[in-house]
């Protein structure tokens, strides 16, 4: 399809001196669309709107891509972009595809190549157009035949001009040839011409007697040619009869035959599209199941991270309550021993160390209670910041999960639609090569049908008109037979009479 499209454009574009390599860099300065839609219908969109484009640009100007020059046939590539782009819409059929490009901005091959196919379907449908290209071929032919005359005419001019030119110069060279032996021939008569007159007298008698003969011969041979010319004509009509037979068994046949090729053309290509499409179907069937099996076993994934993640974090909790639980009861233990020993010190200590040593205790257990609270509070701190971290982690995971749900989703609606709309231009194409084609075998069939009746009346006019000279020569040669017969008749009565 894509080569048919492409051919398309060249053959357009040909008539308006513009070469078309590929569907992305000669699409790019949108110079392409606008000769299309203009060459079906200059009335919608004139040739003086096509703006020039960097293709336009002398060479110098166009490798450094820099000045007013060049930036100014970038504007006129996204201005015939735009222009095309509205033409398309303003005809109708065709979806709005194609982004405002240029030669920075090259368009990618599907688009170009999917907005195409529904633009030449949309085109080929108008009928005006395609009687206005019956119509410049016919004038085209006419203007090639006058072509064709006048140079016979000029040819013939020119025969005509040379022969007047050379022929005097012809004849005195023939005059100049053959004189000499035409002198001779006259003196050869000049000297025996009464030998010559006595010769002649004696021919004519000899010419005259053998008249009669062949007149009497040609009397019987009348009659054998009359009994044979009879048979000739029932033989002409049976072989006339036979022909005409073999030549309807024959074009039966051909037509038949035609049918047949023509039927298992169309089958094997149905077939042949019926594979690819099943291929295509099959083939995008194992990307969207391998699509959906790798989401499966990552979304799988996840879930069993998160446990993980989850576990990990209740493991850790308990041990940094169990860690705390320790620590508290040692420092429980630390503190009643460290009383116990200052209890002991303060009995054996004098009654002047005793307010000291009550002081130093209160610092202690004052540091030590303060110690104590600040690692509980930090603790408590950590596990806070440990489950609020783990909270936000299900809900990122949460969301996360939802997002992709989302986006496969819409990705599949996408890619359902896009292969819809895929196959619905594939139908559409492949209704129209089809049409085209049967169209054509049945132009082709009508033209040899036409031709052979053609040929046919013309062998039956031919065969009539060679009848009837035959039977008119045949006729002028009897009649004058039967007066030279008649004639030879009767000088020989006279001879024998007298």
């Amino acid at each position: 399809v894509g080569g048919l499209l492409l051919a398309w454009c060249q053959a357009v574009c040909s008539c308006f001196g513009l070469p078309v390599k590929n569907f992305t860099s000669s699409f790019a300065d949108g110079k392409v669309l606008c000769l299309l839609i203009h060459y079906y219908h200059p009335g919608m969109l004139k040739r003086s709107e096509v703006l020039p484009t960097t293709h336009d640009l002398p060479k110098d100007v166009a490798v450094m891509r820099s000045g007013e020059r060049y930036h100014e046939a970038l504007s006129n590539e996204r201005k015939n972009s735009t222009l095309a782009n509205k033409r398309v819409t303003e005809l109708g059929g065709v979806p709005g595809m194609l982004p405002i490009t240029d030669s920075c901005h090259i368009p990618e091959e599907k688009s170009t190549l999917l907005c195409l196919a529904y633009l030449c379907s949309r085109l080929m449908e108008s009928s005006k157009e395609i009687l206005a290209t019956i119509a410049i071929q016919n004038c085209y032919r006419r203007y090639q035949d006058r072509i064709l005359r006048e140079r016979k005419k000029v040819a013939a001019v020119v025969i005509f001009r040379h022969w007047r030119e050379n022929k005097a110069s012809y004849f005195a060279t023939q005059r100049q040839r053959y004189g000499a032996s035409i002198r001779v021939i006259e003196k050869f008569l000049c000297r025996n011409k009464d030998k010559i007159v006595v010769l002649r007298a004696r021919r004519e008698k000899k010419q005259a007697k053998f008249i009669s003969i062949c007149r009497l011969q040609g009397a019987v041979r009348r009659w054998i040619a009359v009994r044979k010319y009879q048979n000739l004509l029932v033989e002409f009509s049976a072989a006339k009869v036979l022909q005409a037979t073999y030549r309807g068994f024959s074009q039966r046949c051909r037509c038949a035959k035609m049918q047949s090729s023509s039927i298992v053309i169309q089958s094997t290509y149905r077939g042949y599209k019926a594979l690819c499409s099943f291929q295509i179907a099959q083939s995008s069937a194992v990307i969207i199941q391998k699509s959906w099996r790798g989401f499966v076993v990552e979304l799988q994934f996840q879930c069993t991270l998160l446990n993980i993640i989850a576990v990990q974090s209740y493991i850790r909790r308990r041990a940094a309550i169990r860690t705390a639980e320790q620590r508290r009861v040692a420092v429980i233990r630390v503190q009643t021993l460290a009383r116990q020993k200052l209890a002991i010190h303060r009995i054996r200590l004098l009654s002047t160390q005793f307010k000291a040593a009550a002081i130093i205790q209160g610092l202690y257990r004052r540091r030590q209670a303060r110690k104590a609270m600040e690692s509980v509070h930090s603790s408590a701190i950590k596990i806070q910041t440990s489950w609020r971290r783990f909270q936000a982690e299900l809900q990122y995971m949460d969301v996360l999960m939802d997002t992709i749900c989302i986006q496969c989703y819409a990705r599949r609606l996408i890619a359902r639609q896009q292969a819809r709309s895929k196959r619905s231009s594939i139908n559409r194409i492949q209704q129209a090569v089809r049409l085209w084609l049967s169209q054509r075998q049945l132009a082709v069939l009508r033209m040899d049908r036409a031709e052979s009746q053609r040929i046919e009346a013309a062998a039956i006019v031919c065969q009539s008109l060679a009848r009837r000279i035959v039977a008119v020569k045949r006729f002028e040669k009897m009649s004058a037979t039967n007066r030279a017969a008649n004639h030879a008749a009767a000088t020989i009565q006279a001879c024998y009479r007298g």
